[in-house]
């Protein structure tokens, strides 16, 4: 796949046995801890003691960012680099993974590993009394002994804390960290070169925010929040046009998405332009309304401003007398009254019964 875009579609297919796959590329700041840990709730509904899982998966995730605000070089301060890192979020296959990957300086390379290393030689029990000695003293040993978010990552986990380098320049590095909590998986998988194949992959597409699960209501809100507060749509026209689409092509999935096992799963992606954001969403559709549903997209995409604008009035009106909304088709016309270019989209057939939906639109 050299050479072409990241689409819904390959990380659909990339990602066929995870419950959610969220990975956020940019500026990180504390707020974005929060929209994470409220995508990630929505999924423990389905697992044994959930609050338990919730309570410590939460814990982690907010231990990890923390970690990266910590020894982070930012692309605020040093304008070389087009963004801080990555996020990256994943759970299935009874477990839930935690890749942070972010820029530092080579000069404190030795001090992370020896830190980690540590750390990782360490059983329970050592641990828990390490623990309780660094809550005394609270400094670092010249032993290369860590702070406490590092230690408590392992011992929440209850596993080894994976990390690796890979060099940017003489003066700048990526540390990549892993931290993984299992529920039902007898040992964890290491996604340290899919998370930097990843990253590239969205470096070289500009792609800020991907997210792959379910899209009920409670998970579509952080989505919402991270696109109007974290990717900085500074002009507030442009930031309410963007905001109006995103609501309309999100509740698009969570209405009309194929439901399997009571979720309605798909894919967001947004990516910046010179000018603009792109969003694309794919979702599994009935292959048995696809005639229906390009139809009603080709006529769309025929209408110039105006007609665009009528359509919508006539449909808004219709919608008056229909006890379900959603089937008017007011939001298609919405998206693409919205876009500052045509609306994309694309119809791919995975079986006799199912198609993968994609939609694509600059706004």
């Amino acid at each position: 796949m050299v050479g072409k875009h990241l689409s819904a579609f390959d990380v659909y297919i990339a990602n066929s046995v995870s419950k959610l796959l969220f990975a956020f590329r940019g500026s990180f700041s504390d707020s974005l801890t929060e929209r994470i840990i409220g995508i990630s709730e929505s999924l423990h509904g389905d697992v044994e003691d959930s609050g338990a899982v919730n309570r410590k998966v939460s814990f982690l995730l907010v231990e990890c960012f923390q970690n990266i605000l910590k020894h982070r070089e930012t692309s605020r301060a040093n304008t070389q680099f087009a963004d801080d890192g990555m996020f990256c979020y994943q759970a299935g296959e009874g477990a839930y993974y935690i890749n942070s990957l972010n820029i530092v300086k080579v000069e404190i390379q030795d001090q992370l590993s020896k830190a980690v290393d540590f750390i990782n030689a360490m059983n329970a029990e050592e641990l828990r009394a390490y623990h309780k000695q660094q809550l005394q003293d609270n400094v670092f040993n010249e032993k290369g002994g860590a702070g406490l978010g590092l230690i408590e990552l392992a011992r929440k986990s209850g596993q080894k804390l994976k990390y690796r380098f890979d060099p940017i320049s003489d003066d700048f590095a990526y540390f990549q960290n892993q931290v993984c909590f299992l529920t039902n998986c007898p040992a964890p998988h290491n996604h340290m070169d899919s998370t930097s194949e990843l990253y590239q992959r969205m470096s070289n597409d500009n792609i800020l925010l991907l997210y792959k699960g379910d899209f009920t209501q409670r998970s579509i809100l952080p989505l919402l929040q991270i696109v109007q507060s974290d990717l900085a749509v500074d002009d507030i026209a442009h930031a309410k046009r963007v905001a109006h689409t995103l609501i309309e092509m999100l509740q698009n999935i969570s209405r009309h998405s194929l439901e399997t096992g009571q979720s309605r799963h798909g894919v967001f992606l947004v990516s910046r332009l010179n000018n603009s954001l792109r969003i694309e969403t794919g979702n599994l559709i009935p292959k048995a309304s696809t005639k229906e549903l390009r139809n009603k997209l080709d006529y769309i995409l025929s209408l110039d401003e105006t007609g665009l604008k009528q359509l919508h009035s006539a449909r808004f009106v219709e919608s008056l007398s229909l006890p379900d909304k959603s089937r008017a088709g007011l939001g298609l016309i919405q998206v693409a009254r919205a876009a500052m270019s045509k609306l994309n989209y694309s119809f791919i057939e995975l079986d006799k019964d199912t198609t993968f939906f994609s939609l694509t639109v600059d706004v």
